[in-house]
């Protein structure tokens, strides 16, 4: 990879991917409506939901310890790839046949059994997609065109052969016929270029294999399977659904940020596995300029959703939606904590840290539950927001105090904070001063009083942009890497 992509290509790759696939997935879900009534859309969302939970359990964490393991290992990428392989495929049988028990004991109409045990078949190709092999290999691009080639393949027979409720039950096989072709498809190029069989693993390397893994596994789950529905569900419980509406859509802006959190995320993983096994303080300094990247463009992100939010949300939503303006101040920052988290993720995952990660998503999810139970009966969906901020922002304390960095003066993390939040409060100040019958100018104002000002107090150099394309080059540190080892 040649010096100056290194992160950008990648990170960008993954963001548009991210888009891309969203903007795929709305025209389905419009396509879908038109076609389809409220009854079906509900045996879909129920069926799926239920096969949601079994997927899972066929990846306990697998794919991310492979991804670490072939970051640190790439010249064991075959072995790597058998022994997950075949793993996953136990696991997928296993979780399968459970499925396919419960399609047939559950009370539910023979439709809704048929399309559970439809999607259940959805898990056999998945088992084999092979997007964590092209993530520890830091190729990207191949992770962001298997997710658009699968949303295209999906929708693609969707638009052509759905029309209606008779071919509701072809739903779960088109997605399944999806996930078929599109790993096949990734998978064959690795196939000829490693030597891949269903080896026989014995007992203890499995068990040691899923031992490490499933800490991770359950740090996603409670994550990505629980927190994002649980602020919902305790405020259709708890409020109205006036609230709930408010908050769903303040949450669908913040999952914009969010979406570009994620990819950053997975974008350091393999990067930090990498220099954690053989530069302990490059992946160090990788670590700060990612922190200090963050609050760059997170600070001034908050600072500017309190200056324009109102008028963004009115612009776009319409004034029945002025309530959201409020529970956007208060999640912003909160999704700009959960970026950071998710760095701070990756970089415990890469230390082998899997269950002190996993005893902070514990945490993390039981602030959330502790605080909407208490805030949300008197405050509704400002209540929820502020909920989900807090257990951010809890995590990040608990994250920071984790992880143990070798002690070095360079890395001054009041000043990292410093210069955004004096370039921000000067931002607020030029945009608020802008009068509403120019709102529209807000916004740019914003981005460029803010540049401004952050360059001109040397919030960020040259230098540092220049280290940080150079730490991640594909194969060896670089030699500013190297020298700030010494």
């Amino acid at each position: 990879m040649e010096t100056g992509k290194g992160i950008v290509k990648n990170f960008t790759s993954l963001v548009t991917a991210d888009f891309i696939v969203k903007t795929i997935g709305f025209a389905v879900t419009v396509y879908l409506a038109r076609k389809l009534d409220p009854g079906d859309f509900g045996v879909l969302t129920f069926s799926f939901s239920i096969i949601n939970y079994f997927t899972y359990f066929t990846d306990p964490g697998l794919c991310t310890y492979g991804i670490r393991k072939i970051a640190q290992e790439p010249e064991a990428v075959a072995a790597h790839m058998s022994d997950i392989f075949t793993i996953r495929l136990w696991l997928t049988a296993a979780a399968f046949a459970l499925a396919a028990g419960l399609s047939f004991f559950i009370h539910q109409p023979p439709l809704v059994k048929f399309i559970i045990l439809a999607y259940a078949l959805s898990m056999m190709p998945q088992a084999l997609n092979p997007t964590w092999i092209y993530q520890g290999l830091q190729k990207m691009e191949l992770v962001g065109a298997y997710s658009i080639a699968n949303s295209l393949i999906y929708s693609g027979l969707i638009f052509l052969f759905v029309d209606g409720h008779h071919q509701l039950a072809l739903i779960p096989l088109f997605l399944t016929a999806a996930y078929f072709i599109t790993s096949a498809s990734f998978l064959w190029p690795l196939l000829k270029r490693y030597s891949f069989y269903f080896r026989k693993v014995r007992l203890r390397q499995a068990v040691e294999a899923v031992k490490t893994s499933l800490p991770i596994g359950v740090s996603t789950f409670l994550v990505a399977g629980v927190n994002w529905n649980l602020s919902t569900t305790l405020l259709g419980l708890l409020s109205d659904q006036a609230q709930v509406g408010y908050f769903a859509i303040a949450m669908k802006i913040a999952l914009i940020l969010i979406g570009a959190g994620v990819a950053f995320g997975i974008t350091l993983l393999p990067i930090f596995s990498k220099y954690n096994y053989s530069s302990k303080p490059t992946a160090e300094k990788i670590l700060f300029l990612s922190q200090k990247i963050i609050s760059l463009i997170g600070i001034p992100l908050i600072f500017g959703t309190l200056a324009t939010g109102d008028y963004l949300i009115r612009f776009i939503f319409g004034l029945k939606y002025l309530n959201t303006g409020p529970l956007l101040n208060l999640i912003i920052p909160g999704a700009i904590l959960y970026i950071l988290n998710t760095v701070y993720y990756a970089y415990l995952i890469s230390e082998e840290k899997q269950m002190e990660n996993m005893r902070i998503s514990v945490a993390r999810t039981l602030t959330l539950l502790s605080a909407s139970m208490l805030l949300i009966p008197a405050f509704g969906a400002r209540g929820a927001a502020a909920a989900y901020t807090l257990s951010e922002f809890l995590s990040a304390v608990i994250y920071v105090r984790t992880i143990k960095t070798s002690p070095n003066p360079a890395y001054d993390h009041l000043a990292l904070l410093a210069k955004p939040l004096i370039a921000s409060i000067a931002m607020f100040f030029i945009v608020y001063l802008v009068p509403q019958r120019l709102a529209f100018l807000k916004i740019p104002a914003g981005v460029i009083s803010y540049t401004v000002i952050i360059l001109a107090i040397k919030g960020v150099t040259q230098d540092e942009i220049r280290k940080l394309n150079g730490y991640f080059k594909k194969g060896r540190p670089s030699k500013d890497a190297a020298n700030e080892n010494t």
